[in-house]
C-alpha cells in the first residue's frame, strides 16, 4: 500500500478507500456464511431450548436443560421461524439458526465499520481495523455457530455506538434506539446486563453536567429515570433473571491463583503448544494464563479445540500457521496497548488541570469506562469460576467498539510519529497484510475441513 495513503486527509475519501473497504466488508461477510452453511456444531446445544419452546409450546427453565438458564429472545425467535417456515428436520434447524448468526453478524459489521470510518484518522489506519474487525478468526466463527452469542454482541455493540452518538449530539432518536438495544442485548444473553449500569454512569454525569439549549439539567435527568424504568420493569423479568440461574461449568482447571492467571503472558508456552486442551489429562502450561488464553482464542480460529469437527486432524499445517499468527499479532497488540497508555497520559494531563472537559469524556472516557469494565469481568469471571470455559473472548466481545477505538488511536499515533520513517511504515503494513492473509488461511481451511466431513 502507497505510504502516501497514511497522510491523506481523512475527509477526502477517494475511489480506491471505498473500493477496499467494500472488498473487506464482503469478503468477511462471505466467510462468515460459507462457514455457517458447512458448520453443524457450536460450542453449546442451543437448538434444544428452541425446541422445547416449539414441541411443547412453553418457556423452559434453568432446570430442563444446560442452557435453559440463558435469556430466551434468540431461542424465541427460533422457535418462531422454525413454526413459521415449518422446519421439523434436524440439520435444517441448525442450518437456519447459523444463518440468522451469520447475518446478524455482518450487521455487526455495518456498525463497526461506521464506527470506523468516522474517525478523523487516515485511510491506512481505518482500512487495517476494519479488515482486522471483519477477518478476524473468532469473530467469525461465533457468528457461524447456533449460539446467543451474536445476538448480544450485535445489540450491545449497537447501543454503544448509539451511547456514543447521543453523548456527542443528544437526540431523541438516539436515545430511543440506545434503550431498545441495550434492553434486546439484556434479553439476548447475561453479558448483556452488565450495560445497564454503563450507561446509567454515563448519562447520569451528561446529565450533572448538561447545558442549555440542547440539553437541561433536568430533561437529562428525566431520559436517566425513564430509560432505568424501561430497562427494570423488562428486563429482569422478560429476561428470566429473577429465577434461579444454575450455570453449567465443567470444572476443568483453568484460573490457578492470580500470580499465575492475571500476571502472566506465556508466550512461548503458546507457540510451543498452540492449541488448548479441554481435559484435565494434558493442561499446557499457557491454560492457566488468563491474558495468554484471551490472545490465543482472539487470533486462531482452531485454538479452542472445540466443537470436536473443528479440532485439528492431527499431521496437518494449522500448528505452523498457528505459531505465525501468534507472532505476528503481536504487532497489532502492541498498537492496541499504545493506544490505551496514550489515552491514559492524556487522562492524567487533564487531572492536573483540574477541571472537567465534557468533550475529552464523549470521546474518550466512555471508551476507557467501558475497556476497565470489560477487563474486571473477565478477571471476576475467571476468578470465581476457575474453570477454562471462564476466560473466553466472546465474553467482552459486547464491548467491541471500545477495543476498536483504543487501537485505532495507537495506530493512528504510531503512523503520524513515523512520518519519516517510510521503511517502518512499510514493514507495518507488511505484517499487517500477512497476519489478515494467515486469518483468511485459517478460516478457508476450517471450511474445506467441514465441508469434506
Amino acid at each position: 500500500m502507497a505510504i502516501k495513503n497514511h497522510f491523506e486527509a481523512p475527509v477526502k475519501k477517494n475511489l480506491s478507500f471505498w473500493f477496499l473497504i467494500t472488498f473487506i466488508f464482503a469478503l468477511g461477510s462471505l466467510l462468515r456464511i460459507s462457514l455457517a452453511v458447512v458448520n453443524e456444531e457450536a460450542n453449546d446445544d442451543h437448538i434444544l431450548v428452541a425446541e422445547i419452546m416449539t414441541g411443547q409450546n412453553r418457556i423452559p427453565g434453568g432446570q430442563d436443560c444446560r442452557e435453559c438458564h440463558s435469556p430466551k429472545l434468540y431461542h424465541w425467535t427460533l422457535a418462531n421461524l422454525y413454526h413459521l417456515l415449518s422446519i421439523k428436520n434436524g440439520p435444517d434447524k441448525i442450518l437456519l439458526a447459523q444463518l440468522i448468526n451469520a447475518a446478524t453478524g455482518i450487521l455487526t459489521l455495518v456498525i463497526v465499520f461506521i464506527f470506523i470510518c468516522e474517525k478523523n484518522v487516515p485511510d491506512t489506519v481505518k482500512l487495517v481495523t476494519s479488515a482486522l474487525i471483519a477477518l478476524n478468526p473468532r469473530l467469525i466463527g461465533i457468528n457461524a455457530q447456533a449460539t446467543n452469542d451474536s445476538f448480544v454482541i450485535f445489540f450491545s455493540t449497537a447501543a454503544l455506538y448509539f451511547l456514543f452518538r447521543h453523548m456527542s449530539s443528544p437526540r431523541k432518536k438516539y436515545l430511543i434506539l440506545l434503550t431498545l438495544s441495550s434492553i434486546l442485548a439484556g434479553l439476548s444473553k447475561g453479558t448483556g446486563i452488565f450495560l445497564f449500569p454503563l450507561i446509567v454512569l454515563v448519562l447520569g454525569a451528561k446529565s450533572a453536567v448538561a447545558t442549555p439549549p440542547s440539553q437541561t439539567p433536568k430533561k437529562s435527568f428525566l431520559n436517566v429515570l425513564i430509560f432505568m424504568l424501561l430497562w427494570l420493569g423488562l428486563v429482569p423479568w422478560v429476561g428470566q433473571y429473577k429465577e434461579k440461574k444454575h450455570l453449567h461449568y465443567q470444572q476443568r482447571p483453568g484460573f490457578t491463583s492470580v500470580a499465575e492467571s492475571f500476571c502472566t503472558f506465556r508466550l512461548m508456552a503458546l507457540i510451543k503448544d498452540p492449541h488448548i486442551t479441554q481435559g484435565d489429562q494434558i493442561i499446557p502450561r499457557h491454560r492457566a494464563s488468563l491474558w495468554t488464553q484471551l490472545y490465543g482464542r482472539t487470533y486462531l480460529l482452531q485454538f479452542n479445540n472445540w466443537p470436536a469437527t473443528w479440532m485439528p486432524r492431527p499431521g496437518n499445517a494449522i500448528t505452523k500457521l498457528a505459531r505465525a499468527i501468534f507472532i505476528l499479532a503481536l504487532w497489532p497488540s502492541g498498537l492496541f496497548l499504545l493506544g490505551i497508555m496514550k489515552k491514559i497520559r492524556d487522562w492524567i494531563r487533564l487531572l492536573f488541570k483540574g477541571r472537567w472537559d465534557e468533550a475529552f469524556f464523549v470521546n474518550n472516557g466512555i471508551h476507557g469506562i467501558c475497556l476497565v469494565m470489560a477487563l474486571v469481568f473477565i478477571m471476576v469471571n475467571s476468578y470465581l469460576f476457575k474453570d477454562l470455559g471462564s476466560m473466553k473472548i466472546i465474553y467482552i466481545f459486547p464491548y467491541l467498539l471500545s477495543f476498536v477505538y483504543f487501537f485505532m488511536e495507537g495506530y493512528d499515533f504510531f503512523v503520524r510519529k513515523m512520518t519519516s520513517h517510510p521503511f517502518v511504515l512499510f514493514m507495518s503494513d507488511a505484517i499487517m497484510s500477512l497476519l489478515l492473509s494467515l486469518f483468511c488461511i485459517d478460516i478457508i481451511y476450517l471450511i474445506q475441513q467441514l465441508a469434506v466431513a
